[in-house]
């Protein structure tokens, strides 16, 4: 399983644009993107100036651009050095493997809180039915699309429909259990899990059995 990063000790500082990011990620994820107004969001981030979302991004499009392309860079370079140690271990067409590149770096996903707001900010786009937004606002991602081809590759025996449903539902799930981890550790919940990197490998082992489950009649 690819490594999980420790938590920061610390919060780190962040400019104007990346607390704007911050608090349009949280708030889209609790309330979808039509939900929350770009005052709101400013005044979540700090600013008092109630123009402040727009001079940084525009509207709503420019936030949702700015959220995918900040998080991106860095699950690109990810997946493409994990997608490069796979090849180099002749892993690279193994259906647990991809899935762990696509999904496990999200985890490693956090905002100034330590927080993964982008693992909720993707599981709102889902849940508040702005799943278009998913793929129209994240622009050019070659690893990642390379990785879904390798991805599908492995699964021949499954109808496409099949595949893309599966896909979906792991993606989701995933999502959520990453989302409910924080929230328990916020509230101080006893963990279900000595640790959260084994908690991760529990969830990857449902979502690896639900893709390669045999296709019913």
């Amino acid at each position: 399983m690819p490594a999980v990063k420790k938590p920061a000790s610390t919060p780190r500082k962040v400019s104007a644009q990346d607390a704007i990011l911050d608090a349009a990620e949280s708030l889209f994820g609790q309330f979808g993107p039509e939900g929350v107004s770009l005052r709101q969001i400013g005044a979540a981030a700090g600013s008092s100036n109630h123009s402040a979302v727009q001079y940084h991004f525009e509207n709503k499009e420019g936030l949702l651009k700015g959220i995918f392309t900040r998080r991106l860079d860095s699950l690109e370079k990810r997946r493409g050095e994990l997608l490069a140690q796979a090849a180099e271990a002749g892993t690279a067409t193994d259906t647990r493997t991809l899935l762990e590149i696509l999904l496990l770096p999200i985890a490693d996903e956090k905002d100034s809180s330590d927080c993964c707001s982008y693992a909720a900010f993707l599981l709102g786009l889902r849940m508040f039915g702005e799943i278009a937004n998913w793929s129209t606002s994240s622009g050019p991602a070659p690893v990642t699309r390379a990785l879904d081809v390798h991805l599908r590759d492995s699964l021949p025996e499954l109808p496409e429909e099949v595949f893309r449903t599966r896909l979906l539902a792991g993606v989701s799930v995933f999502l959520m259990s990453v989302v409910d981890w924080d929230r328990q550790t916020a509230k101080g919940a006893e963990p279900r899990f000595a640790t959260r990197e084994e908690f991760l490998k529990q969830v990857m082992d449902f979502v690896v059995a639900g893709m390669v489950a045999p296709v019913g009649d």
